[in-house]
């Protein structure tokens, strides 16, 4: 008996082209032409672990190069913001002693005033409940957090200003701006009068890296010259409110806080380093 072989277009009566990878697939024309079978696809190469320590390798590098370059720069920009803050301070400084906003003798001659009292937020000398009107200084340099020690934060500096306490006698304390008189948050009381008669005509501020090294790597010093001077921190160091510079750090060796006058060049200040002006 013959059997059909010619089921649905194929010819069985040929030979089995699978076996030799052949597959038959119709034409125009009803006639199977034998083409290779197409091959699997093979996975793609996984890494080494060679390679992938060669990739991670490189990445150390170029952050060992690149980080280090990256902190150099943005400490130069928050010292060169840092700057240009004193010296607007000190203008504002000139401004509140000029409109005698504190006048703690009443002479009408005004004295210098403290961060807190510039950003409105503690009460003007000797008053427990008068703020300054209009605000001198921008509200970023309120004390915040750190009103226990005076300091504000801003652009990866920390600020404090200084004003005299000192009563006769007692002229190389280096001064704290809370122990004028209460605390910070409330004002106080008049201060010494010789102590005010120093206001009237002295103050000093400072501003020193929040991260030292890191936000910065100067400490920058104004008075009411408005004159900025710098130190590369070569002897003392300072950083955050846990190493913060004396009202005298500035000044001459040996020099009281206020009245002595500014190391610079040569000259060291109290704190043994070199100072210099910033120019600008």
């Amino acid at each position: 008996m013959q059997l059909d072989f010619a089921y649905r277009g194929v010819d069985m009566r040929q030979p089995d082209t699978c076996r030799l990878g052949l597959v038959r697939r119709p034409t125009s024309c009803g006639v199977h032409r034998e083409s290779p079978r197409t091959p699997l696809a093979r996975p793609a190469k996984a890494f080494t672990l060679i390679e992938l320590l060669i990739v991670v390798t490189i990445i150390v590098i170029i952050a060992a190069v690149g980080i280090p370059s990256l902190l150099k720069s943005r400490a130069a920009a928050n010292e060169s913001a840092t700057i240009g803050s004193l010296r607007t301070i000190a203008t504002f400084e000139a401004v509140f002693r000029q409109q005698a906003e504190v006048d703690q003798n009443s002479n009408g001659l005004g004295e210098y005033g403290l961060l807190g009292e510039l950003s409105s937020e503690i009460a003007l000398r000797p008053s427990t409940n008068r703020l300054a009107q209009p605000i001198y200084v921008s509200q970023q340099f309120r004390t915040g957090g750190s009103a226990s020690t005076g300091t504000a934060m801003k652009s990866g500096f920390m600020y404090k200003i200084f004003l005299s306490n000192a009563a006769p006698g007692d002229e190389d304390a280096a001064g704290s701006d809370k122990e004028l008189g209460g605390t910070p948050a409330t004002g106080g009381p008049a201060a010494d009068p010789t102590a005010i008669m120093r206001q009237e005509h002295n103050f000093a501020l400072y501003a020193w890296p929040a991260e030292y090294r890191r936000s910065g790597s100067r400490c920058l010093f104004v008075n009411e010259s408005a004159e900025t001077y710098f130190s590369k921190m070569d002897a003392a160091t300072y950083d955050n409110i846990g190493a913060m510079p004396a009202a005298n750090a500035a000044y001459c060796t040996g020099a009281p806080p206020f009245r002595g006058r500014i190391a610079s060049g040569a000259t060291k200040g109290n704190d043994n380093n070199s100072w210099f002006p910033a120019g600008g």
